[in-house]
This record gives structure tokens, C-alpha cells and sequence, in this order.
């Protein structure tokens, strides 16, 4: 050192912490808030069901198919949150092979609920006679929730990224 210069112990450590750290935190704090936000948009899809038209067995297999799911393409966080979306848990995949074999359809799962979303044509069995065609009882359910939701959306994101960043402060500090 020169004369009249002074030296800070430890300031090369602080600056590759610091500069570690960046990039860690703004990928903790982007994934952090996407599934903080992606948590209100989920239970209004679910509000947006029971008050939807379908009769009540419908209603009650479509709010177990409301899922989201977060993946990382291209270095960029992307998520989904919607009907069908999501890996099918143990309980369910169990259930789908229970039903597979044995005829007389599997009932409502995250496979066919775009059925009820989009609807059926009508189609004809051999005969000639009609088999009918699924009327789209869930059409619009996932944009009106997406709306009604975006305020909550944003301010739950707001509130885990804060925390995100207070507790990697904290742990700088150390």
C-alpha cells in the first residue's frame, strides 16, 4: 500500500459474494413469485367452477384437475396454470390404471376435462343413432378467473419476492 492509502479487510470477499449472489437471487426471486402468483390465480379457477353451470359431479372433478406447473426453457421461467395442467399425483395415476382395463369409461381426470371446457361434436354410433355431443359447460372459466385473480396474482408475487430478497440480504450479511 502507498502512503496515505488504507486497506478494507475482507473487501474482496464482500465483492465475489456480491457478485455471486446477483444472479443467484434474481433466479430465486423470479421463481419464488411465480408460484406465489401462480397460488391465487388456481383457487379462483376453483371459485369460477362452482359458479359456473355444470351440474355438481362435474364441478367436483374439474376442481381436481385445476393444476399449475413452473418449468425453466431456455434459461427463462415459464408457468402454466389451468384444467389438466400438472403432473397427475400417485392417487390419481393409481386410479386412472384401476379404471383402465375394466371398461365403462374413467370418469372425469385431467385427461378429457378439455371435453367439458371445449365440448363435443355429436357423433353416431354403427347404427346410425346419435350418441349425443358434450355441451361446453367450463368454456371461459380459466380467462374470468385469470382477471378477477390478477390483482391478488401480482401482490402475492410482490410479497414473496420481498421476502426472497430479505432473507438472501440476510445471508450476505453472514
Amino acid at each position: 500500500m502507498r502512503r496515505g492509502q488504507m486497506g478494507l479487510a475482507g473487501l474482496d470477499k464482500m465483492l465475489r459474494t456480491l457478485n455471486t449472489t446477483k444472479d443467484r437471487t434474481v433466479k430465486k426471486c423470479a421463481r419464488a413469485g411465480l408460484l406465489a402468483g401462480m397460488t391465487p390465480v388456481t383457487k379462483a379457477i376453483r371459485a369460477e367452477i362452482n359458479n359456473s353451470t355444470a351440474s355438481s359431479p362435474v364441478k367436483k372433478a374439474a376442481r381436481k384437475t385445476v393444476g399449475k406447473s413452473m418449468k425453466k426453457i431456455r434459461g427463462q421461467y415459464v408457468a402454466k396454470v389451468g384444467l389438466g395442467v400438472g403432473r397427475m399425483t400417485k392417487k390419481q395415476k393409481e386410479k386412472a390404471h384401476a379404471h383402465a382395463g375394466g371398461g365403462g369409461g374413467v370418469g372425469i381426470s385431467k385427461r378429457n376435462i378439455y371435453w367439458f371446457v371445449f365440448g363435443t361434436p355429436e357423433r353416431l354410433r354403427e347404427g346410425g343413432k346419435s350418441t349425443g355431443n358434450l355441451k361446453a359447460v367450463l368454456k371461459g372459466v380459466v380467462p374470468r378467473a385469470v382477471a378477477s385473480a390478477s390483482g391478488a396474482m401480482f401482490g402475492a408475487m410482490q410479497r414473496k419476492i420481498t421476502q426472497v430478497l430479505a432473507r438472501e440480504t440476510a445471508k450476505a450479511r453472514k
